[in-house]
């Protein structure tokens, strides 16, 4: 082999895995919200969720990326398992469209007559509308062509291949051969994380006469195995359902491939039975297409009836980590390519975070005296479970978005500053030093009771998951809140005064009153926030925020002054 076919064959593969990347995520940015339509579809049965696999795959031209998002949508709890199995299942069909492609394109037409005036609209319109999704489209059509760009290249590069060197001394027949042609077709969709891209180069090589059929027939099951590993290392610190999905991926992959070898003579010998009898094309990319498709089909028919109990199976593994609040719930970085449904899932971390933080409030309010270490280290973890989910909204803000995502964005931005400053409040609101109800008298003690115990309702009113959650009822228990605050301040002064407190320990109760009054401003104001995030994203519909809340970060000072 020459340093020319090297470099021929490096550029070959480098243009198609850029096509198809590119193809990829144009397709699914372009998609936007209408993914989550899809998502509607797939969940409705399992044969709908089929037919998603089936056409997102063929669509977006990676079984790997569906398998991917459908990971996402389950570790987001957008999905369950029993819903997204179908739907793995559909990807393995999808993706043979690839193979159908190389072999009619590919072969039969002369690429530069289409792909290279692909290349060009679609840059033209990725360069002239912006981020629109008119851009996302051009920027796939453009993929598409360098894919075919690509696979020419690849093409001439076998065939030189074939010319120079006599490959007949390389076959490997019998079972040896295929054992070590299936290990090598796995290990290539590892190398390439993408059995697309190690199909097409199986059918190029196979049509250069590079390897014979039975060979790239193992390949292709080798393929199928390989391109577990993209699932696997994207379920690494996954939620369990996650995990489990990708289990149902690999059990679907390796019983396939089992069968696929067991089966393997005779679906070769119905495959040449079919290509004399219809006349098909004898090229052996067609014929490697049809086998390809009726390996996965074949699975698909054999494992079918097997969804319930592989569901079964998988959900009594994988148990549930108790690992602390640190981690996210629902991120998954695949989803961040998505931004429709990456604000999706930011929203409900975001409204978990507020759970908890309304958890941890309401324990400081109930606990009598100093803080426990776990407290306190309870609320280092949501602080850092909060710093998480800034990092994932700058990763998807770094993406190209639509304004409405861009809104979205900027008031989970929003909704991050105010859980921030509310846990800063949480950590600050030691109610009683000890000693300290001996010297307050019981009319204050009892005030003081009143006035977390008015606290506590508040933090249960704001939750803006509930049905029940109205932003204007909120608002105004703030107010009353408030006024019980400032009753309770004036109390305090007045028996400072009259030396029925002593001087330091009334300074300390106002700073716990101010402590308070900050805590309640903040809850408020994210409550509601959090409510315009999630109808945002379409989780739910509150009324919107009232004007004096337009500033996009909380002002701690105001609470401050005002008390």
């Amino acid at each position: 082999m020459t340093l020319e076919m090297i470099g021929g064959f490096a550029g070959g593969v480098g243009l198609f895995l850029l096509g198809m990347n590119l193809m990829t995520q144009g397709l699914m940015q372009a998609a936007g919200s209408s993914l989550r339509r899809i998502l509607a579809a797939a969940t409705a049965s399992p044969r709908r969720g089929l037919a998603s696999g089936i056409g997102v795959t063929a669509l977006v031209q990676s079984s790997s990326a569906v398998t991917v998002a459908t990971i996402g949508f389950v570790n987001a709890e957008l999905m369950q398992l029993s819903q997204a199995i179908p739907v793995i299942f559909g990807s393995n069909i999808g993706t043979t469209m690839t193979g159908w492609l190389v072999a009619t394109l590919g072969f039969n037409v002369k690429i530069s007559a289409f792909a290279l005036p692909m290349i060009g609209i679609g840059m033209a319109l990725r360069v002239m509308r912006g981020k629109t999704p008119v851009a996302r489209i051009g920027e796939a059509l453009a993929g598409f062509g360098l894919f075919f760009v690509g696979v020419d290249i690849l093409k001439d590069t076998f065939g030189h291949l074939s010319e120079t060197v006599d490959l007949s001394r390389y076959a490997m027949s019998g079972i040896l051969g295929v054992l070590v042609y299936v290990l090598v077709g796995a290990v290539l969709t590892t190398l390439l994380q993408s059995s697309s891209a190690a199909m097409a180069m199986t059918l190029t090589a196979a049509s250069g006469g590079a390897i014979s059929l039975e060979n790239a027939a193992a390949l292709v099951i080798g393929a199928n195995v390989g391109t577990t590993t993209t699932a696997i290392l994207t379920v690494i610190g996954a939620s369990p359902a996650a995990k489990r999905l990708a289990g149902a991926h690999v059990l679907f992959n390796v019983i396939t491939a089992g069968i696929g070898l067991l089966t393997l003579p005779a679906m070769l010998w119905s495959i040449h039975w079919l290509q004399q009898v219809t006349g098909m094309d004898r090229d052996l990319s067609v014929l490697l297409a049809l086998f390809h498709t009726f390996f996965n089909v074949m699975g698909v028919l054999v494992l079918w009836n097997s969804i319930g109990w592989m569901t079964r199976l998988l959900e009594s593994r994988f148990e549930v980590a108790q690992d602390g609040f640190s981690k996210p719930k629902y991120l998954d970085p695949a989803l961040t390519q998505m931004p429709a449904l990456a604000l999706t899932v930011v929203g409900k971390e975001l409204a978990h975070s507020a759970r908890l933080g309304r958890e941890l409030a309401v324990s400081a309010l109930n606990t009598e005296f100093e803080r426990e270490p776990k407290f306190v280290e309870d609320v280092k973890q949501v602080q850092e479970l909060l710093t998480s989910v800034g990092e994932y909204v700058a990763r998807v803000q770094r993406g190209n978005l639509q304004p409405v995502a861009g809104e979205a964005l900027g008031e989970a931005l929003r909704v991050l500053a105010y859980q921030h400053a509310q846990l800063e409040q949480v950590l600050d609101c030691v109610p009683l030093k000890a000693g300290m109800e001996l010297q307050l008298g019981e009319d204050l003690l009892g005030e003081w009771a009143r006035c977390r115990e008015a606290v506590i309702g508040l933090l249960s009113a704001a939750d803006p998951t509930a049905d029940t959650f109205d932003p204007e009822q909120l608002h105004a228990s703030r107010k009353s809140v408030q006024r019980q605050f400032k009753e309770l301040k004036n109390h305090l002064l007045r028996a400072g005064a009259a030396e029925q407190v002593r001087v330091r320990i009334m300074v300390d109760m106002l700073d716990h009153v101010s402590n308070l009054r900050q805590l309640v401003d903040q809850a408020e104001k994210g409550a509601r926030a959090l409510g315009l995030l999630l109808e945002l994203v379409q989780e739910r519909v509150p009324a919107s925020l009232s004007e004096e809340d337009e500033n996009p970060q909380p002002d701690a000072r105001e609470a401050v002054a005002d008390t």
